[in-house]
């Protein structure tokens, strides 16, 4: 054979090839870029890889889930059926405002809308001083300035992998929302000491969550408030009052989270709704895993349908509040009182 020739018959070989995996790739979809529907809870909602997150930015939706690790408990496949919106998890563990910041302008800079978790632990300002913390965002902000393309989507070995490991798993017939059913079948069981010990509210425990609190400037706040637009959405997602008592016994926490929210509420055109409260739900610890802080995913479900009002649901009117110029400074006497109450 000569080298024309093998190299046409390599050309074409690697065309092939090339085509085929992406092909593959494309129509196992195992990350959901294109549908969510059908496809493994894990996949979906728990990966919070730089270039997957990328890849669904630059796919076809209209939400985008912004927030830290507790977002793992929310299905964008049911978020899509209540919202009549495509949507995608784009979650970053552990996140700072500053990286939901990123994601934030990104979504919008490219016309798209988000639904944003509104959490204390990532308005945490201090924690930017761990390093690792700061690679990440350095991280992210490469990737997200990068140009990824159909070619880049699909072919490569990594996404194979995880789409071979998909058609086992639907072949072995295995439950797409397996983890989901674990996490809310499972009992916890925890004090209010548990949960000081455990998150570190206390400077003498010496954690890292909340040794050191400290609130991003209103400044900040507002940035990001006004970086909304009315189709988005914030939330104020629930935790076990516990962890709210203990907002209020420590390092002036709970003042600077309601003031952030209150600031939030103040200067964006966007929905706010809150699910911190004193509820059946939230006091009840078989609403969340392991010290109150992650709700099981059937209050994600709960959160979204009261949200986009699914008639399909029988959902406490009482269950969250969606906040608003007028009702903010009464919504936040009603907490403070119950703050009292429960102490």
């Amino acid at each position: 054979m000569n080298q024309k020739k093998w190299l046409l018959y390599f050309s074409l070989l690697s065309i092939t090839l090339i085509v085929s995996i992406s092909s593959f790739n494309y129509y196992i979809d195992p990350y959901g870029y294109q549908s969510r529907e059908n496809k493994y809870i894990r996949n979906l909602s728990e990966i919070s890889k730089t270039t997957v997150l990328h890849n669904r930015i630059i796919s076809e939706g209209y939400y985008y889930l912004i927030g830290t690790s507790r977002l793992v408990r929310l299905d964008p496949d049911f978020i899509e059926k209540v919202s009549l919106k495509k949507t995608h998890n784009i979650h970053i563990d552990g996140s700072t405002l500053k990286e939901n910041m990123l994601l934030a302008k990104f979504v919008k800079s490219k016309n798209k809308n988000f639904i944003y978790g509104f959490d204390a632990f990532s308005l945490n300002e201090s924690r930017l001083q761990h390093k690792e913390i700061q690679n990440r965002y350095n991280t992210y902000k490469i990737e997200l300035d990068s140009h990824p393309n159909i070619f880049t989507q699909y072919f490569n070995s990594e996404l194979l992998s995880i789409s071979l490991k998909h058609l086992k798993n639907v072949k072995k017939k295995r439950d797409y929302y397996d983890k989901f059913s674990v996490e809310n079948n499972y009992i916890y069981n925890y004090t209010l000491d548990a949960v000081n010990n455990s998150k570190g509210y206390d400077n003498k425990s010496h954690k890292k969550n909340f040794t050191n609190f400290k609130s991003y400037s209103k400044e900040k706040i507002i940035d990001l408030a006004k970086t909304a637009s009315k189709e988005d959405i914030f939330v104020i997602y629930p935790k076990h009052y516990y962890n709210y008592l203990l907002f209020e016994k420590y390092q002036n926490i709970n003042q600077q989270y309601l003031s952030a929210i209150k600031t939030l509420v103040k200067n964006t055109k966007a929905q706010v709704w809150s699910f911190y409260q004193f509820n059946d739900i939230t006091m009840n610890t078989d609403n969340f895993d392991a010290y109150g802080w992650h709700f099981k995913p059937k209050i994600g479900k709960l959160i979204f349908s009261r949200i986009f009002n699914d008639k399909n649901s029988k959902i406490d009117k009482n269950f969250g509040t969606l906040l608003s110029k007028e009702n903010i400074s009464n919504y936040l006497k009603k907490l403070s009182s119950d703050l009292k109450k429960y102490q």
